[in-house]
Protein backbone atom coordinates (compact mmCIF):
# COMPACT_ATOMS: atom_id res chain seq x y z
CA UNK A 1 0.00 0.00 0.00
CA UNK A 2 1.28 3.32 -0.85
CA UNK A 3 2.69 5.58 2.11
CA UNK A 4 2.90 9.12 2.15
CA UNK A 5 6.44 10.44 1.96
CA UNK A 6 8.25 11.72 5.28
CA UNK A 7 8.25 15.79 5.99
CA UNK A 8 12.01 15.34 5.96
CA UNK A 9 13.66 13.56 3.09
CA UNK A 10 17.02 12.53 2.65
CA UNK A 11 19.21 14.49 0.49
CA UNK A 12 19.15 13.25 -3.27
CA UNK A 13 22.15 11.23 -4.41
CA UNK A 14 24.10 11.41 -7.18
CA UNK A 15 22.14 9.85 -10.17
CA UNK A 16 19.29 8.96 -8.33
CA UNK A 17 15.70 9.80 -9.63
CA UNK A 18 13.83 12.88 -7.85
CA UNK A 19 11.81 11.88 -5.58
CA UNK A 20 7.80 11.19 -6.53
CA UNK A 21 6.04 13.99 -4.67
CA UNK A 22 1.78 13.25 -5.10
CA UNK A 23 -0.06 16.25 -7.07
CA UNK A 24 -2.89 17.93 -4.90
CA UNK A 25 -6.16 16.21 -6.41
CA UNK A 26 -8.58 18.70 -8.18
CA UNK A 27 -12.54 17.86 -7.72
CA UNK A 28 -13.82 17.26 -11.01
CA UNK A 29 -15.71 20.02 -12.60
CA UNK A 30 -17.91 19.92 -15.99
CA UNK A 31 -16.22 22.41 -18.81
CA UNK A 32 -18.41 24.99 -19.43
CA UNK A 33 -20.66 24.70 -21.84
CA UNK A 34 -19.68 26.97 -25.66
CA UNK A 35 -22.32 27.76 -27.43
CA UNK A 36 -22.59 25.73 -31.26
CA UNK A 37 -22.00 29.70 -32.72
CA UNK A 38 -20.23 27.56 -35.82
CA UNK A 39 -23.48 25.32 -35.69
CA UNK A 40 -25.94 28.08 -35.40
CA UNK A 41 -24.84 29.89 -38.27
CA UNK A 42 -24.79 27.08 -40.37
CA UNK A 43 -28.35 25.90 -39.64
CA UNK A 44 -29.35 29.44 -39.94
CA UNK A 45 -27.45 29.85 -43.54
CA UNK A 46 -29.66 26.80 -44.95
CA UNK A 47 -32.80 28.11 -43.37
CA UNK A 48 -32.54 31.18 -44.86
CA UNK A 49 -31.30 29.52 -48.45
CA UNK A 50 -34.55 27.43 -48.49
CA UNK A 51 -36.93 30.05 -47.82
CA UNK A 52 -35.38 32.13 -50.37
CA UNK A 53 -35.64 29.37 -52.98
CA UNK A 54 -39.35 28.60 -52.02
CA UNK A 55 -39.90 32.57 -52.55
CA UNK A 56 -38.39 32.33 -56.16
CA UNK A 57 -40.49 29.67 -57.36
CA UNK A 58 -43.55 30.88 -56.09
CA UNK A 59 -42.94 33.69 -58.06
CA UNK A 60 -41.20 32.24 -61.00
CA UNK A 61 -42.64 28.68 -61.01
CA UNK A 62 -40.30 25.52 -60.79
CA UNK A 63 -38.18 24.57 -64.48
CA UNK A 64 -39.72 23.30 -66.82
CA UNK A 65 -38.64 20.12 -68.62
CA UNK A 66 -35.37 19.85 -70.77
CA UNK A 67 -35.58 19.96 -74.46
CA UNK A 68 -35.61 16.40 -75.60
CA UNK A 69 -32.04 15.20 -75.23
CA UNK A 70 -31.76 11.96 -73.70
CA UNK A 71 -32.58 13.19 -69.82
CA UNK A 72 -34.69 10.79 -68.03
CA UNK A 73 -38.00 12.63 -67.53
CA UNK A 74 -38.43 14.05 -64.11
CA UNK A 75 -41.34 12.25 -61.85
CA UNK A 76 -42.62 15.59 -60.35
CA UNK A 77 -43.45 18.00 -63.42
CA UNK A 78 -46.25 20.29 -65.03
CA UNK A 79 -47.72 18.12 -68.52
CA UNK A 80 -44.93 19.30 -71.61
CA UNK A 81 -46.57 22.05 -73.67
CA UNK A 82 -46.05 23.10 -76.81
CA UNK A 83 -47.87 26.54 -78.24
CA UNK A 84 -46.12 26.81 -81.43
CA UNK A 85 -48.34 23.04 -82.05
CA UNK A 86 -50.99 23.57 -80.18
CA UNK A 87 -50.72 20.50 -77.90
CA UNK A 88 -49.98 19.01 -74.33
CA UNK A 89 -48.52 16.45 -73.44
CA UNK A 90 -48.02 14.29 -70.23
CA UNK A 91 -45.05 11.91 -69.87
CA UNK A 92 -44.91 8.61 -68.90
CA UNK A 93 -43.76 7.83 -65.77
CA UNK A 94 -41.74 4.20 -65.07
CA UNK A 95 -38.41 3.89 -66.88
CA UNK A 96 -39.12 5.81 -69.99
CA UNK A 97 -36.75 8.47 -70.73
CA UNK A 98 -36.58 11.27 -74.21
CA UNK A 99 -34.25 8.97 -77.09
CA UNK A 100 -32.89 11.69 -79.47
CA UNK A 101 -31.91 8.29 -81.90
CA UNK A 102 -35.08 6.97 -81.88
CA UNK A 103 -36.24 10.89 -82.49
CA UNK A 104 -34.09 10.84 -85.82
CA UNK A 105 -34.93 7.64 -87.24
CA UNK A 106 -38.72 8.26 -87.12
CA UNK A 107 -38.51 12.04 -88.13
CA UNK A 108 -40.18 12.96 -84.94
CA UNK A 109 -39.73 16.58 -84.58
CA UNK A 110 -41.28 16.95 -81.30
CA UNK A 111 -40.08 14.34 -79.31
CA UNK A 112 -38.92 10.44 -78.45
CA UNK A 113 -39.01 8.14 -75.86
CA UNK A 114 -37.52 4.45 -74.56
CA UNK A 115 -38.46 2.27 -71.91
CA UNK A 116 -36.92 -0.90 -71.08
CA UNK A 117 -37.84 -4.31 -69.83
CA UNK A 118 -39.30 -4.51 -72.29
CA UNK A 119 -37.91 -2.69 -74.61
CA UNK A 120 -40.28 -0.14 -76.35
CA UNK A 121 -40.64 3.68 -78.39
CA UNK A 122 -43.12 6.41 -78.46
CA UNK A 123 -42.34 9.30 -80.87
CA UNK A 124 -44.81 12.53 -81.66
CA UNK A 125 -44.28 14.51 -84.72
CA UNK A 126 -46.45 16.96 -86.15
CA UNK A 127 -46.84 19.34 -89.40
CA UNK A 128 -48.41 22.84 -89.93
CA UNK A 129 -49.87 22.94 -93.35
CA UNK A 130 -50.31 26.49 -93.15
CA UNK A 131 -53.65 27.01 -95.04
CA UNK A 132 -55.41 23.45 -95.08
CA UNK A 133 -56.28 20.14 -93.83
CA UNK A 134 -54.26 17.37 -95.35
CA UNK A 135 -56.97 14.02 -96.15
CA UNK A 136 -56.66 11.20 -94.92
CA UNK A 137 -54.62 9.65 -97.97
CA UNK A 138 -52.00 12.68 -98.03
CA UNK A 139 -51.82 12.06 -93.99
CA UNK A 140 -51.50 8.00 -93.77
CA UNK A 141 -48.57 8.56 -97.32
CA UNK A 142 -46.52 10.79 -95.00
CA UNK A 143 -46.85 8.65 -92.09
CA UNK A 144 -45.66 5.71 -94.22
CA UNK A 145 -42.81 7.61 -95.63
CA UNK A 146 -41.81 8.73 -91.67
CA UNK A 147 -41.43 4.98 -91.22
CA UNK A 148 -40.09 2.91 -94.39
CA UNK A 149 -36.65 5.50 -93.12
CA UNK A 150 -36.14 3.63 -90.29
CA UNK A 151 -38.29 0.20 -90.35
CA UNK A 152 -36.85 -2.16 -92.65
CA UNK A 153 -39.22 -4.43 -94.67
CA UNK A 154 -42.20 -2.49 -93.84
CA UNK A 155 -45.34 -3.75 -93.98
CA UNK A 156 -49.06 -1.80 -92.93
CA UNK A 157 -52.27 -1.95 -93.26
CA UNK A 158 -54.87 0.70 -92.36
CA UNK A 159 -56.86 -0.22 -89.01
CA UNK A 160 -60.33 0.88 -88.02
CA UNK A 161 -60.18 4.64 -87.25
CA UNK A 162 -60.18 5.53 -83.54
CA UNK A 163 -59.37 8.57 -81.62
CA UNK A 164 -56.86 10.51 -80.10
CA UNK A 165 -56.63 13.77 -77.81
CA UNK A 166 -60.40 13.17 -77.61
CA UNK A 167 -60.93 13.62 -81.31
CA UNK A 168 -61.44 11.34 -84.45
CA UNK A 169 -58.19 10.02 -85.53
CA UNK A 170 -56.62 7.58 -88.54
CA UNK A 171 -54.53 4.41 -87.47
CA UNK A 172 -52.18 2.55 -89.02
CA UNK A 173 -50.60 -0.89 -87.82
CA UNK A 174 -47.33 -1.50 -89.47
CA UNK A 175 -44.17 -4.06 -88.71
CA UNK A 176 -40.71 -4.30 -89.74
CA UNK A 177 -37.25 -4.68 -88.89
CA UNK A 178 -35.41 -2.10 -86.73
CA UNK A 179 -31.79 -3.30 -85.12
CA UNK A 180 -31.89 -6.47 -86.74
CA UNK A 181 -35.54 -7.67 -84.84
CA UNK A 182 -39.14 -7.90 -85.78
CA UNK A 183 -41.08 -4.67 -84.25
CA UNK A 184 -44.35 -4.21 -84.67
CA UNK A 185 -46.19 -0.99 -83.55
CA UNK A 186 -49.08 1.65 -84.46
CA UNK A 187 -49.27 5.16 -85.79
CA UNK A 188 -52.44 7.36 -84.74
CA UNK A 189 -52.73 10.17 -87.27
CA UNK A 190 -54.71 13.26 -86.25
CA UNK A 191 -55.70 16.23 -88.58
CA UNK A 192 -57.16 19.57 -86.75
CA UNK A 193 -57.55 22.44 -88.81
CA UNK A 194 -53.94 22.73 -90.14
CA UNK A 195 -52.06 20.78 -88.03
CA UNK A 196 -51.66 17.06 -88.07
CA UNK A 197 -50.01 14.93 -85.36
CA UNK A 198 -48.53 11.72 -85.94
CA UNK A 199 -48.53 9.61 -82.68
CA UNK A 200 -46.13 6.57 -82.81
CA UNK A 201 -45.65 3.55 -80.84
CA UNK A 202 -43.75 0.07 -81.14
CA UNK A 203 -42.24 -2.68 -79.45
CA UNK A 204 -40.41 -6.54 -80.24
CA UNK A 205 -42.96 -8.38 -82.38
CA UNK A 206 -43.06 -10.63 -79.11
CA UNK A 207 -43.95 -7.68 -76.76
CA UNK A 208 -46.78 -6.27 -78.36
CA UNK A 209 -49.57 -8.02 -76.77
CA UNK A 210 -48.14 -6.71 -73.32
CA UNK A 211 -47.73 -3.35 -74.13
CA UNK A 212 -51.30 -3.15 -75.75
CA UNK A 213 -52.83 -1.91 -72.66
CA UNK A 214 -49.76 0.54 -71.73
CA UNK A 215 -50.25 1.87 -75.38
CA UNK A 216 -53.86 3.05 -74.64
CA UNK A 217 -53.00 4.82 -71.61
CA UNK A 218 -49.86 6.91 -73.33
CA UNK A 219 -51.69 8.11 -75.92
CA UNK A 220 -54.31 9.15 -73.53
CA UNK A 221 -51.87 11.92 -72.10
CA UNK A 222 -51.77 13.56 -75.01
CA UNK A 223 -54.34 16.32 -75.61
CA UNK A 224 -54.86 19.67 -77.36
CA UNK A 225 -54.59 23.03 -76.27
CA UNK A 226 -57.82 24.99 -76.31
CA UNK A 227 -60.05 21.76 -77.31
CA UNK A 228 -62.63 20.33 -74.88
Amino acid sequence: MFSPPKAAASPMSAGSLPEFRRPDRRPFRPKPKRRPWGTILLVGSGVTLVAALSAYFAIKGFPVLEPPGGQKAPSAVPPHESREFNYRFVFPGGSWKQDNEARVHVKANLLAMRRTNPDAWLALAARDFKTRTPDKNEATTEAVKRLEGYFHGLEWDPAPDSSLAAQPAFVVNFQGKANNSLMKGECYILTHETMTYWFTTWCAAKDAPSMAAEWSKIRDGFSLLGVD
